[in-house]
């Protein structure tokens, strides 16, 4: 990419919503039965995710990027996207060490915790420094919103699986059914590498709770699609 790219790419971090879009998603459902509108992509998230990749070519849109962080207003989903994308974004431009976000993507009183851990899911494999991290919270977390957050991290950065997996295994025997639900999900993304928490899937089937058994049937059969089959699971 040549530098007019990237002014490209700058001048899409100041796109906005549509107001009118979002406020019709959002109207309670007495007064409009119908499914959501849908806007054009949203530009910001696409932009910064794009610069992020660029990395220190990028070093321009550092002033914008740093404005989007903190940009509040309309759909609150899509906000948080663009907020995450842009400090992932400043994360890669930067050099910067993951840590400081992986530790605010865990601070679950923290009302931004959520930007924090949008930018862990957008970092990706480019989090792994940060594995040891997550995988320290699974083990000692008391909150169960912290518990399941470092579960997804794991999850989405998807790397040393010989930490992340027995750690999320360690999860799928836990009286918490939520806990094993998500155990069972997160683990789907290592796939094959995942083959040593087969027993402890296999112990969810039967659970009482839909949600485990879906998880654990899902997981299985992207661990050995054939194994999962001959234990009749489709």
């Amino acid at each position: 990419m040549d530098d007019r790219s990237v002014e490209f790419l700058i001048q899409q971090l100041a796109w906005k919503p549509s107001p009118l879009v979002w406020k019709l998603n959002y109207l309670p459902s007495r007064v409009i039965n119908a499914e959501p509108f849908h806007d054009r992509p949203d530009y910001r998230a696409i932009a910064a995710t794009a610069l992020g990749h660029l990395g220190s070519r990028a070093a321009p849109a550092i002033p914008l990027l740093e404005n989007l962080t903190h940009s509040r207003g309309g759909d609150p989903e899509a906000g948080t996207r663009a907020r995450g994308a842009a400090i992932a974004a400043l994360i890669r431009i930067r050099h910067e060490p993951v840590t400081h976000c992986a530790e605010k993507s865990l601070d679950y009183f923290d009302p931004v915790s959520y930007d924090y851990r949008s930018a862990i899911y957008y970092l990706g494999t480019n989090a792994a420094p940060a594995v040891t991290l997550f995988v320290n919270a699974l083990n000692t977390a008391t909150n169960d919103g912290v518990t399941c957050n470092a579960a997804w991290a794991l999850s989405h950065i998807h790397s040393q699986p010989e930490l992340a997996v027995p750690a999320l295994g360690s999860l799928l025997t836990h009286t918490n059914a939520q806990y094993r639900a998500v155990a069972a999900m997160c683990l789907e993304s290592f796939g094959a590498e995942a083959r040593p928490t087969w027993n402890a899937l296999v112990g969810c089937l039967d659970s009482p709770d839909d949600q485990v058994g879906w998880a654990a049937s899902n997981t299985l059969k992207n661990i050995d699609p054939e194994a999962a089959r001959r234990l009749g699971i489709q």
